[in-house]
């Protein structure tokens, strides 16, 4: 695992001021759209309907009122929630390059002088097979111990990339939603007042409800993937080395090595989604109809 890992922090911070701008404009066309409305509904029959018209403007702002609880509910579900945990991915990122990264570089070399050393032919005597006894049993611990080495940083990295994911998958989410409710901005809803504003609710509603059901709870999304790599971290596989066995390094003179042998079977393997993007919602438009000068006697 070596994808870069950034701060995603700012890049959220301007998609909800994108985000915030397009329901903004949502307003301002249905606010300049309703004011045809409220003429008609006023000078209906030639007489003064002001109650009627007071009676459409309480519906047009609980209809606006209720689109913006729900942009800042998906605001707010990012500064209290995700927020706090926005250092998160790359401070672990960091350890993992900076220390088991590196680490696993420097034990490379030593696995291939060993190999090397294997191969030679030139030191004969006593002294040469004693030496030459010893480099099997070197050889499969310094493995194994390398193996250890990539299951230390897989503990970093992959939660690291599971929280990565996301944020990245939030700020998706918030660009989903801002181009949709641009597209809303620019439709023309012939004679339903604030429908845009009635479709950009319903759009940030199913945004509200997606990051409830599934971004805050992880189902179909990061749990999976993290349960698997609690599982394999904690597996026989990792608490039962094969070589590496007591709280000494093997010594070939210590015993029989004969068949001692490099590990084969790798202790961890990354979990499939690990660094993958979850599916955004649709933006269904919702069922809601605005308002119709039809329903205040117009």
């Amino acid at each position: 695992m070596t994808e870069e890992i950034t701060n995603v922090n700012p890049a959220i911070v301007k998609a909800l001021a994108d985000l915030k701008t397009a329901v903004q404009s949502c307003k301002d066309k249905d606010d300049e759209q309703a004011k045809t409305a409220e003429k008609k509904i006023d000078d209906k029959d030639g007489f003064c309907r002001s109650p009627e018209v007071k009676k459409f403007k309480e519906a047009a702002t609980k209809i606006v009122d209720d689109m913006w609880a729900q942009y800042n509910a998906l605001k707010e579900n990012y500064e209290s929630g995700l927020r706090t945990h926005e250092n998160v991915a790359t401070n672990l990122h960091k350890v993992y390059n900076d220390t088991w990264q590196q680490m696993d570089k420097a034990v490379e070399p030593i696995l291939t002088d060993i190999e090397n050393r294997q191969q030679q032919t030139h030191w004969k005597g006593p002294g040469a097979e004693e030496y030459m006894k010893q480099l099997p049993a070197q050889y499969a611990a310094v493995q194994e111990f390398r193996q250890y080495i990539q299951v230390a940083g897989s503990g970093v990295e992959t939660p690291a990339l599971l929280q990565h994911g996301v944020l990245l998958g939030f700020q998706s989410l918030l660009t989903s939603r801002k181009e949709a409710i641009s597209g809303y901005a620019e439709t023309d809803p012939g004679e339903h007042y604030y429908q845009r504003c009635d479709w950009a609710r319903a759009a940030l509603k199913q945004a509200n409800d997606w990051v409830k059901d599934t971004m805050m709870t992880g189902k179909e999304y990061w749990k999976p993937p993290l349960d698997d790599h609690v599982r394999q971290m904690t597996s026989t596989k990792v608490t039962s080395p094969e070589v590496l066995k007591g709280d000494k390094w093997p010594n070939a003179a210590k015993g029989d090595t004969s068949g001692l042998k490099p590990p084969t079977a790798p202790k961890y393997t990354a979990p499939g989604g690990a660094s993958g993007l979850p599916s955004a919602p649709g933006t269904e438009r919702g069922d809601g109809k605005g308002l119709q000068t039809s329903d205040y006697g117009a």
